[in-house]
């Protein structure tokens, strides 16, 4: 028959974290896994598991040592196992009165004798520390991209309210400039039939003129000698006649059909007709 297996060496090559403890939970047993996991030596063995492992003074919120205790007593009690959910405690660090950060996911199973009674409490951790740290830094990227898109959408909706607001303020200045087109339009009109009244008034002054300086031309035969009312009748005409030839330039100025005729102007003859006029 091949020899019985060493059951102590099989327990602290066992790879689970394990801890034997005593039902008032006290250390009697720890493998290799267990010391490595929590950086302890086996000098913790024969101690209260609580003393070892206490809450860390530090974190106001630890409740460690109070759930794993009820877990422990529940064993005790019940004599069946209980699977603990995942529970941050803090182990001792290297400095003096120092913890780190730890958290476990916890099996407590009871050892029974021959009775049924519960000898002894087999305490089974696993270290799930870098897990919760993995998945903490992936809540802490979701949170990073949720807020990055919610920047994101922020910027997509100023955008969009911008571009609103731009293509309104076109609409506006395309109603303005197509009003400014019509009153354009308007003026042009407007200014068209201001010249068609000025050149049909200048056409139409040419008729009375050329009648009252034909009677004037009457009028002079009549009289040899002549009067000097003939001679203001006579400038007044010519003076008459000039505006309207002039009412006729503006036209013909404004519609690009004014052609400068030069001539000679006797400045004498200018001068002495105003101060007749002015006599007069």
């Amino acid at each position: 028959m091949p020899d019985a297996p060493d059951f102590r060496r099989l327990f602290d090559s066992n790879l689970s974290p394990l801890l034997v403890l005593t039902t008032d939970f006290v250390i009697v047993e720890v493998n290799r896994a267990y010391l490595t996991a929590t950086r302890t030596g086996r000098d913790i063995v024969g101690r209260p598991v609580f003393d070892v492992f206490p809450d860390n003074p530090e974190d106001p919120s630890a409740d460690g040592v109070a759930n794993l205790r009820r877990s422990l007593e529940t064993v005790v009690s019940s004599g069946r196992t209980d699977t603990m959910a995942l529970q941050r405690y803090d182990i001792p660090g290297d400095e003096e009165g120092a913890f780190a950060e730890r958290y476990w996911s916890p099996v407590n199973a009871p050892v029974l004798d021959d009775e049924g009674r519960v000898t002894h409490v087999v305490h089974r951790v696993e270290d799930v520390t870098e897990f919760v740290h993995l998945r903490r830094v992936g809540r802490e990227q979701q949170r990073a991209v949720a807020d990055a898109q919610m920047r994101a959408e922020g910027m997509e909706i100023d955008l969009f309210v911008r571009a609103r607001e731009i293509r309104e303020v076109n609409e506006q200045l395309s109603r303005v400039n197509a009003e400014l087109d019509a009153a354009g339009r308007r003026l042009r009109e407007e200014q068209r039939a201001k010249d068609r009244f000025i050149a049909t008034l200048s056409h139409e002054l040419r008729n009375p003129l050329a009648a009252a300086t034909a009677a004037t031309e009457l009028l002079a035969l009549d009289m040899p000698e002549g009067h000097p009312a003939l001679a203001v009748l006579e400038r007044q005409l010519g003076t008459l006649a000039r505006m309207s030839n002039d009412l006729l330039d503006g036209t013909r100025a404004v519609t690009g059909r004014l052609e400068l005729v030069r001539e000679p102007v006797d400045v004498r003859s200018v001068v002495e007709g105003a101060c007749a006029d002015i006599r007069g």
